[in-house]
Protein backbone atom coordinates (compact mmCIF):
# COMPACT_ATOMS: atom_id res chain seq x y z
CA UNK A 1 0.00 0.00 0.00
CA UNK A 2 0.77 3.72 -1.15
CA UNK A 3 -0.57 7.27 -0.10
CA UNK A 4 0.00 10.21 -2.15
CA UNK A 5 -0.80 13.44 -0.98
CA UNK A 6 -1.80 15.72 -3.58
CA UNK A 7 -1.79 19.84 -2.39
CA UNK A 8 -2.80 22.95 -4.85
CA UNK A 9 -2.27 25.12 -5.16
CA UNK A 10 0.90 25.01 -3.66
CA UNK A 11 1.35 21.89 -6.29
CA UNK A 12 2.62 19.43 -4.95
CA UNK A 13 2.27 15.85 -5.43
CA UNK A 14 4.38 12.80 -2.62
CA UNK A 15 4.40 9.47 -2.32
CA UNK A 16 4.46 7.37 0.85
CA UNK A 17 5.47 4.08 0.84
CA UNK A 18 6.85 3.83 4.18
CA UNK A 19 4.17 2.89 7.33
CA UNK A 20 6.80 4.13 9.08
CA UNK A 21 7.46 7.64 7.67
CA UNK A 22 5.59 10.30 10.17
CA UNK A 23 3.42 11.23 7.13
CA UNK A 24 2.04 7.98 6.12
CA UNK A 25 -0.88 8.53 8.63
CA UNK A 26 -1.43 12.72 8.49
CA UNK A 27 -4.80 11.48 6.05
CA UNK A 28 -6.67 10.34 9.36
CA UNK A 29 -6.62 13.80 10.36
CA UNK A 30 -10.07 15.09 10.64
CA UNK A 31 -11.45 17.08 7.55
CA UNK A 32 -8.87 15.52 5.42
CA UNK A 33 -10.41 14.13 1.62
CA UNK A 34 -9.36 10.89 1.56
CA UNK A 35 -10.01 8.42 -1.51
CA UNK A 36 -8.81 4.29 -1.26
CA UNK A 37 -8.38 2.61 -4.43
CA UNK A 38 -8.50 -0.94 -4.76
CA UNK A 39 -9.50 -3.35 -6.59
CA UNK A 40 -13.08 -2.88 -5.93
CA UNK A 41 -13.10 1.20 -6.26
CA UNK A 42 -10.55 2.19 -9.15
CA UNK A 43 -13.17 1.76 -11.71
CA UNK A 44 -15.44 3.49 -10.21
CA UNK A 45 -12.89 6.40 -8.85
CA UNK A 46 -10.69 6.04 -11.91
CA UNK A 47 -14.73 7.80 -13.83
CA UNK A 48 -14.84 10.17 -11.22
CA UNK A 49 -11.77 11.98 -11.47
CA UNK A 50 -12.18 11.75 -15.73
CA UNK A 51 -15.75 13.32 -15.10
CA UNK A 52 -14.05 16.14 -13.04
CA UNK A 53 -15.86 14.76 -9.76
CA UNK A 54 -13.25 16.17 -7.43
CA UNK A 55 -12.09 19.68 -7.44
CA UNK A 56 -9.66 21.79 -6.04
CA UNK A 57 -9.36 25.21 -4.91
CA UNK A 58 -7.56 27.19 -2.78
CA UNK A 59 -9.42 26.92 0.46
CA UNK A 60 -8.49 24.51 3.25
CA UNK A 61 -11.28 22.18 2.84
CA UNK A 62 -11.05 21.93 -0.96
CA UNK A 63 -6.49 22.17 -1.61
CA UNK A 64 -5.42 19.30 -0.51
CA UNK A 65 -6.40 15.03 -1.47
CA UNK A 66 -4.81 11.52 0.05
CA UNK A 67 -4.97 8.74 -2.01
CA UNK A 68 -4.72 5.76 -0.45
CA UNK A 69 -3.54 3.08 -2.83
CA UNK A 70 -3.70 -0.96 -2.35
CA UNK A 71 -3.10 -3.48 -4.84
CA UNK A 72 -0.45 -5.26 -3.09
CA UNK A 73 2.15 -4.33 -5.89
CA UNK A 74 4.40 -0.87 -5.19
CA UNK A 75 4.96 -0.37 -8.99
CA UNK A 76 1.24 -0.87 -10.22
CA UNK A 77 0.16 1.37 -7.29
CA UNK A 78 2.70 4.32 -8.33
CA UNK A 79 1.13 3.74 -12.27
CA UNK A 80 -2.22 4.57 -10.38
CA UNK A 81 -1.17 7.94 -9.16
CA UNK A 82 1.06 8.82 -12.01
CA UNK A 83 -2.21 8.40 -13.80
CA UNK A 84 -4.29 10.20 -11.65
CA UNK A 85 -1.91 13.18 -11.51
CA UNK A 86 -2.00 13.30 -15.36
CA UNK A 87 -6.10 13.34 -15.16
CA UNK A 88 -5.73 16.86 -12.67
CA UNK A 89 -2.90 17.98 -14.45
CA UNK A 90 -5.54 18.39 -18.09
CA UNK A 91 -7.27 20.30 -15.75
CA UNK A 92 -5.30 22.23 -12.71
CA UNK A 93 -2.38 24.10 -14.42
CA UNK A 94 -0.78 23.75 -10.93
CA UNK A 95 -0.52 20.11 -11.12
CA UNK A 96 0.74 20.23 -14.67
CA UNK A 97 3.81 21.73 -13.43
CA UNK A 98 5.00 19.31 -10.97
CA UNK A 99 5.82 15.23 -11.11
CA UNK A 100 4.89 12.74 -8.07
CA UNK A 101 8.18 12.48 -5.93
CA UNK A 102 8.40 9.46 -3.26
CA UNK A 103 8.90 10.84 -0.23
CA UNK A 104 9.57 7.60 1.44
Amino acid sequence: MIQAYFNYPNSRVVVHTNPDCIYFHEHRRPGKRVITLNSQSIGIEIEKFRQKKYSFCPMPIWNDLWLVVDFGDQDFEESVVRHIHRLLANRYRPFAAVQPRRHC
